[in-house]
């Protein structure tokens, strides 16, 4: 064998053995990528999977925490709310010497729940007596959308007889004028959770109402929050106090007439003109006489005061009538002293002076000072009822 064929031998073997080479790289190379490429895949799974599930998580966390609101956020829902009216069949009894009054009505309440009952837990405030009857509740189509998103509501009712405490001011009789108010406070939840919604499109009173000696002048319902300076116990409130929501009925009342006054002030009036004629007596009769009507006066006076006690009882101050009779005394008492004096100068010979200051000076004097003092007592009575 030559030497050049065996040098291409030689060479066809390295090739070959070059070629294994590269091949047996090429394949480890090959699976080294594809190793790597299934290491990554992996690893991006499991973060994607980690992601996933931390969202997942965060979500729900959220979900449960948005729930259930704090007590905070929950304060600042608004408060349920029950449309409340009120139908006054009749006002009665009305006694200021009893401080009360008594009154028909019926009470009534539309709510978007069955589970609000206003009528069951109302309270009729400073109320001496209550009557309920004729208690229903029913289930009806909202027609009116008096809720949103309501298709049907829940109404009840109920008629009331009732005698409410009430402070009567008749310093200004009989030309008083009275608020008499029938006030219903709920009992159950505090204004942060419940409130009355007045329905003052309903809500009346009957116009045919027969009140002797009175009438009615205006009429309206309202709603009115009251603070108290307790929980009650409460454990859900804040200490320091609470709010009631009350819905409260206005009727405001004066008087028709005045025969009553003049019932009450005829005797006064009667005893106040006996006094002026007292005047026209002769300072030299006997001084008897003139006495004698002047305490004739003063009796008839202090006998009209107790009447009228027992018409429009006693109050704690004092009334317009009060006044005009004690006016009327110190007229009488002013009326003896001059008495006496006329009587003096007659005894000093000067009987002329006493009949001019009898009747020039006093008559017109008193007669006119005690017309003027009466209408400005009237006419201050009139305008502040």
């Amino acid at each position: 064998m030559s030497q050049i064929e065996i040098k291409d031998d030689f060479i066809d073997v390295l090739i070959a053995i070059s070629q294994s080479i590269h091949n047996y790289f090429f394949h480890i190379t090959k699976s080294i990528h594809i190793c790597v490429v299934l290491v990554l895949m992996n690893l991006f799974d499991q973060v994607a999977r980690y992601i996933c599930n931390s969202i997942i998580f965060c979500t729900a966390i959220a979900l449960l925490f948005f729930s259930q609101p704090s007590p905070a956020f929950a304060a600042k829902q608004p408060p349920a709310t029950c449309r409340v009216g009120i139908y006054l069949l009749s006002l009665r009894d009305l006694q200021p010497a009893e401080k009360s009054f008594g009154a028909d009505f019926w009470v009534w309440s539309v709510c978007p729940s069955k589970d609000l009952k206003p009528l069951q837990q109302m309270e009729i405030v400073d109320a001496k007596s209550v009557v309920a009857s004729h208690d229903s509740f029913q289930e009806k189509k909202d027609k009116f959308g008096l809720f949103e998103k309501q298709k049907t509501v829940f109404w009840s009712q109920r008629k009331i007889n009732t005698i409410v405490k009430h402070r009567w001011d008749i310093r200004n009789f009989p030309f008083d004028r009275h608020t008499l108010e029938i006030p219903l406070e709920e009992t159950v939840y505090d204004a942060s959770k419940f409130v009355y919604t007045p329905d003052t499109a309903n809500s009346a009173y009957r116009k045919d109402i027969k009140l002797e000696g009175w009438k009615i002048t205006n009429f309206e319902v309202k709603e009115r929050e009251v603070r108290y300076e307790s929980t009650f116990g409460d454990p859900e409130l804040k200490s320091g106090g609470s709010r009631f929501s009350r819905f409260v009925a206005s009727i405001a009342i004066q008087r028709d007439t005045v025969t009553s006054f003049l019932r009450l002030t005829a005797g006064v009036y009667a005893s106040f003109i006996t006094v002026l004629l007292a005047f026209f007596l002769e300072p030299g009769q006997e001084i008897g006489g003139r006495t004698s009507l002047l305490v004739g006066a003063l009796f008839a006076t202090l006998v009209s005061m107790q009447g009228m006690d027992s018409m429009i009882g006693s109050t704690d101050g004092l009334t317009l009538v009060d006044i005009i009779h004690i006016t009327a005394i110190v007229y009488i008492f002013a009326a003896a002293i001059v008495a006496v004096y006329s009587r003096l100068l007659y005894e000093h010979n000067q009987e002329k002076l006493a009949m001019r200051l009898d009747r020039n000076i006093c008559l017109p004097l008193f007669g006119i000072s005690f017309a003027i003092a009466n209408a400005i007592l009237i006419s201050h009575a009139i305008a502040a009822g």
